[in-house]
């Protein structure tokens, strides 16, 4: 019996009992669907973030934390001199307190490079950025601003504020009394800058170089290019300093997405499993029912393996079936869940985006799937049919 034969043959007794046949496939298709529906949710969810993340500069960015190590003018140099490094930007972080208007907050005091504002995630939405390394300047965050009662953020620019900066003492502890000249500052805003809930004001770096510091908090590596990173961060360690990327957090994202996909997956096999139940239970009626036919096929030159290919097949389609159903099922349910967050997103004048990915390999494998899981469900029928003894079938009633 060739395969076209086996094809047509099995074709012809699935539709013997048209419904058991349909509630079958409809198991199978429920479970597939329910599996590309969770783990395409899943692959959805993981681009969106990652495609946010991948758009963003400090993919190609190191930062530098002291370790072992210090942090000072001479080690930035170094920094400087690794190959695939464009640049180092590094900064102090300072406490202190902004005098506006006879009131006061306390904030925290970031003295960087100004051309490396965005290497600290700082952009001046309101007003500009510094207009030169050396200028008397700060730019404010509107999380300071909140203190103040301002609520018109440009009602401030250009004014005058006084700034005392706290050192710390040799413990490492800040010292609120003011020792030095330099400590108090009178500094014009220039910008006020969002995207940050704390209190905070910049200023260039040099801004504190007649301050009494050895060393920085911190440096940031702006790389030539992202294959630089990997490289660059094993040098800095290996130099004694902590380094960290934002590469880190992707893979540490992509991780918790694998286990993710897996839980969600794990819940649809389980209507999965439970509809290859219900292959079972289908090839198992049908063989019963057609004890009579096998023994007639035995006695014409049937073979036991032709007679097991019959029943593989008959399961195989309905695995087939199912899977192709069941894929397509899956992808409809998420561009209707789709469409309708994005449609709750806009009226609350949000991005619509795309949350549901269903990679062709993935397709692919869930049809797979879906046939692997009702051919194993019909071997068992199936090699029972095939050891019928002919002369008992043939007088089974």
């Amino acid at each position: 019996m060739n395969i076209l034969d086996l094809i047509l043959f099995s074709v012809a007794n699935l539709k013997r009992n048209k419904m058991r046949t349909l509630l079958t496939i409809a198991g199978v298709v429920v479970g597939i669907a329910a599996i590309v529906f969770l783990v395409s949710l899943g692959f959805g969810l993981q681009n969106l973030v990652e495609t946010q993340i991948g758009s963003m500069k400090e993919l190609t960015q190191v930062q530098v934390d002291p370790n072992s190590a210090k942090l000072d003018k001479a080690a930035v140099k170094k920094l400087e001199k690794i190959d695939g490094v464009k640049w180092v930007s590094p900064a102090y972080y300072l406490s202190a307190q902004m005098f506006i208007r006879n009131r006061k907050v306390d904030v925290t005091m970031y003295s960087l490079k100004p051309k490396h504002l965005e290497a600290e995630g700082v952009k001046a939405d309101v007003g500009k950025t510094f207009s030169s390394d050396t200028s008397k300047e700060i730019i404010v965050s509107r999380a300071a601003l909140k203190v103040f009662d301002l609520l018109e953020a440009k009602s401030i620019l250009g004014k005058k504020a006084k700034v005392n900066i706290f050192m710390k003492d040799k413990s490492g502890n800040i010292a609120l009394k003011i020792k030095d000249k330099n400590q108090v500052q009178h500094m014009k805003i220039v910008g006020v800058a969002k995207g940050t809930k704390e209190a905070a004001i910049y200023t260039p770096i040099k801004n504190l170089d007649g301050l009494d510091i050895k060393h920085y908090d911190k440096a940031i590596i702006k790389t030539k290019n992202r294959e630089a990173v990997k490289s660059i961060k094993e040098q800095v360690t290996k130099m004694g300093y902590k380094a960290t990327s934002i590469k880190d957090t992707i893979s540490e994202i992509q991780g918790y997405f694998r286990v993710a996909q897996v839980i969600l997956g794990i819940f649809g096999m389980i209507a999965l499993f439970v509809a290859s139940i219900g292959i079972f239970n289908t090839m198992t009626i049908s063989l019963l029912e057609r004890t009579h036919e096998i023994g007639v096929m035995k006695a014409i030159g049937g073979t036991n393996k032709d007679i097991r290919r019959v029943f593989l097949f008959e399961a195989a389609q309905i695995g087939i079936w199912g899977g192709i159903f069941g894929l397509t099922g899956g992808w409809i349910g998420g561009l209707v869940l789709n469409y309708l967050v994005n449609l709750l997103a806009i009226s609350f004048k949000g991005q619509s985006s795309s949350m549901f990915l269903i990679p062709w390999q993935f397709g692919a494998i869930a049809v797979f799937f879906a046939l692997l899981v009702s051919w194993l469900a019909g071997l068992y029928p199936a090699r029972r049919a095939g050891k019928l003894n002919p002369i008992e079938a043939i007088r089974y009633e």
